[in-house]
Order: C-alpha cells, then sequence, then structure tokens
C-alpha cells in the first residue's frame, strides 16, 4: 500500500488518498493484452487476399471439376448409345461410365472441400467475435479491479495522518483523518 498524501497536505473531493498494491492486476492485463494480440494474428489469417485467393481456387477446382463431370458424363452417355447400335464394345462405354464416376467423385470432393472452408471462415469469425468480447470483458473487470485499489478523498480538508513512514497499521485502525 501507498500513501499518496503527508500529513498537513490539502486535499480536494476526489483525489487519490491512498493506492493498493497492483502488481497482480497489472500481469493479468498484460497477459489478456498478450492473449488479444495473438487473437488478432488469427484473426487475420481469414481475411485480405491470401483468403481471397483461397476461396477462389476452392470456387475454380469446383468449376474445373463439374466442366470435367459433364464432359466425361456426355462421352460415356454417347458411348452407351453405340453399344446400343453395335458399334463400340461394351468394356470402351463401361471404361468411360467408369472415368464419369471418378469425375463425379472428384467434384464432390472439390464441393466438400469449398464447403468446408467456407466454414471454417464462418466458424473462425463466429469464435472470434466471442474471444474479443471475452477479451474486452476481461480488460474491463481488470480496470474496475484496478481503480477500486485507490481510495479517494470524501471531502476537501487537510491530511491528519495516524501512521508514520514504514510503520504498520492494525487491523481496523484509522490510517488518516481528514479535518
Amino acid at each position: 500500500m501507498k500513501l499518496s498524501v503527508r500529513d498537513g497536505d490539502r486535499v480536494k473531493i476526489g483525489d487519490p488518498l491512498l493506492q493498493m498494491d497492483s502488481d497482480r492486476e497489472d500481469k493479468d492485463t498484460e497477459q489478456v493484452n498478450a492473449l488479444e494480440a495473438i487473437r488478432k494474428i488469427r484473426a487475420d489469417q481469414f481475411k485480405g487476399p491470401e483468403l481471397a485467393l483461397l476461396q477462389t481456387i476452392a470456387k475454380t477446382a469446383v468449376e474445373i471439376a463439374t466442366e470435367k463431370t459433364n464432359t466425361d458424363t456426355t462421352d460415356a452417355d454417347r458411348a452407351d448409345k453405340l453399344v446400343k447400335l453395335g458399334s463400340l464394345d461394351p468394356f470402351v462405354a463401361t471404361v468411360a461410365r467408369a472415368k464419369a464416376r471418378e469425375s463425379q467423385l472428384a467434384l464432390d470432393r472439390a464441393t466438400a472441400q469449398q464447403s468446408q472452408l467456407q466454414f471454417a471462415i464462418s466458424r473462425h469469425s463466429q469464435v472470434d467475435v466471442i474471444a474479443k468480447q471475452m477479451d474486452d470483458n476481461r480488460l474491463a473487470l481488470l480496470a474496475k479491479q484496478k481503480n477500486q485499489l485507490s481510495i479517494m478523498s470524501p471531502v476537501a480538508g487537510t491530511v491528519h495522518l495516524h501512521v508514520g513512514t514504514g510503520s504498520f497499521a492494525e487491523l481496523g485502525s484509522v490510517l488518516l483523518e481528514i479535518g
């Protein structure tokens, strides 16, 4: 505890009289600020040109897979018709149908990856908002706690100390009066 006044000092309402040790609150504030800096770095990973590039790549992968699936499905359908007309070996049509199924699988995979990316972005944004709110609330609480460690003068007047520098006060004893 640190006295902010000396015997005989004049004080006004709201002047600080004494300050309790705030080391714990200061360390907690530093820790929350460090966590906030980490949160910002993580949040920035889901913003900007890198994210736009990932979204574009995912979209392009779906578009390419869709086009390939459409082409391979058309080729397989054509091969099936030619088999029915007797002008194509059924094995060739089976290979074409397998290729179309592989293309559909690749399309499904690309679509799933695009959805996973969008979900991750959305979830990260939601978590980031909550984490920011928690950090802000914790900093506000620490500021309030630190503010409560100061005792301010409730009245104007002259300070009369009842303790000396380096002395110990007993529980319940009067430290100072303002007259």
